[in-house]
């Protein structure tokens, strides 16, 4: 039987596609709808593992995979959702509908959770009647301003300890305020120079700064460390007219265990002895962030993370437990001092310290209260330790604008 030729492809007919042209862009779809998702994926796990802090309370950020601390730059966690989002809508526009409006709606629900620290620090702001700038949180920190110039204010144990002082830039024949900045690290590390963003913000606004050092366990320097920054205030008093200051308008500032030393120099007058000869060390008014206020509280506190907490750094401050140097431990603790007739205290804490809990500062307030002392507690919600550290984070801030309130009402420059 004679077979009739095939007819030619005549002008406005498609030819059959072959199955290896089909088969390959099938594949290439399928790869590039699927690879999106993928994206989409990861970047919401970055996302999640950033915000995990947030969610589960007892988390530090430290334990997060990624290097976004919640409470400082939450912010900066937004375009992880967003990207992740527009991969997943382009993954539906592939097929993958379903699949995209799950990855859709996850990355919406991640968006106003690294909202949420922003809205909390914004009603505590309006609170304490305080401005957030969105540009100061974007904006890189200022180089630190190097200081006027270095002294050794005393020499004690064959120690030489130095204090930088930082001088209002706009020179005036008025006499300043003077604000003695104690520096943090656990009272075994540290040196002035770790708060350099305050001691520029402080001189921009008429404040003349001295940033001191002290002797750092160990040995025990439960007493030696209160000693020194008792000594500085007083060296600093001693020397006004050589730096301009008024001497009954001296404030004491400090941050961690500096805001401890700073509690016991201020209210502790009669116990802690000056480690050099000089007769007033009395302040205005003082300053914690972030401080331990009860050592045996804090003895007794376990940390997310568990182990031995922060006793290494306990006994190395007191030189032992509660149960071998029981003195120690209490007289280091600025809530057993709390009496009528100390001088006014701004605390601020994070509500998220894992480090040093906000219950020390939240104790610290009740005892003074009952005393009848001004005291102003500022909680920095989803903060942690240290949350002052870049200068533009909402806890930073917040403070500053706490601290200029307080500076105002108690030492107005």
């Amino acid at each position: 039987m004679a077979q009739s030729p095939s007819a030619p492809v005549g002008e406005g007919q498609d030819a059959p596609a072959g199955p290896t042209g089909v088969s390959w862009v099938r594949v290439a779809l399928a790869i590039l709808r699927w690879g999106a998702v993928l994206v989409a994926l990861l970047l919401l796990a970055e996302a999640i593992s950033a915000l995990l802090p947030i969610l589960v309370p007892t988390m530090a950020p430290e334990s997060a995979v990624f290097d976004i601390h919640t409470y400082r730059r939450d912010l900066y966690v937004l375009p992880f959702p967003l990207l992740a989002a527009g991969a997943a809508l382009l993954a539906g526009r592939l097929g993958a509908r379903r699949t995209s409006f799950a990855v859709v709606t996850l990355a919406g629900a991640t968006a106003l959770v690294a909202l949420v620290p922003t809205v909390a620090v914004g009603r505590e702001a309006g609170r304490h009647e305080v401005g957030l700038s969105l540009h100061s949180y974007f904006a890189p920190a200022p180089d630190p301003a190097p200081p006027t110039t270095t002294v050794d204010y005393v020499e004690v144990e064959g120690h030489s300890l130095a204090l930088d002082v930082h001088r209002p830039a706009t020179a005036t024949d008025k006499r300043t305020p003077a604000v003695v900045r104690v520096h943090g690290g656990g009272w075994v590390a540290g040196s002035r120079g770790q708060t350099a963003h305050w001691n520029r913000w402080l001189t921009q606004r008429g404040y003349t700064v001295f940033d001191i050092d002290y002797r750092l366990a160990p040995p025990a320097r439960w007493r030696d460390a209160p000693g020194d920054v008792t000594c500085a205030v007083g060296w600093v008093k001693e020397h006004a007219a050589d730096y301009g200051i008024d001497p009954g308008r001296v404030v004491l500032s400090g941050s961690s265990a500096g805001g401890h030393l700073a509690l016991m120099a201020a209210y502790d007058e009669d116990g802690v002895a000056p480690s050099c000869d000089v007769a007033d060390t009395s302040v205005k008014a003082v300053m914690a962030f972030y401080p331990v206020t009860d050592i045996g509280q804090w003895w007794d506190y376990t940390p997310p993370k568990g182990g031995d907490g922060y006793r290494p750094l306990i006994r190395a401050y007191t030189g032992g437990s509660p149960s071998e140097v029981p003195q120690a431990h209490e007289l280091s603790s600025p809530t057993h001092y709390a009496r009528p007739g100390l001088p006014p205290t701004l605390l601020l804490h994070g509500r998220r310290d894992h480090t040093v809990p906000h219950d020390q500062s939240s104790t610290l307030v009740t005892a003074l209260q009952r005393a009848g002392t001004p005291v102003t507690l500022v909680s920095i919600p989803y903060a942690g330790h240290v949350f002052d550290a870049r200068p533009g984070s909402w806890g930073a801030q917040l403070s500053r604008g706490a601290v200029s309130a307080f500076l105002r009402a108690h030492v107005p420059a």
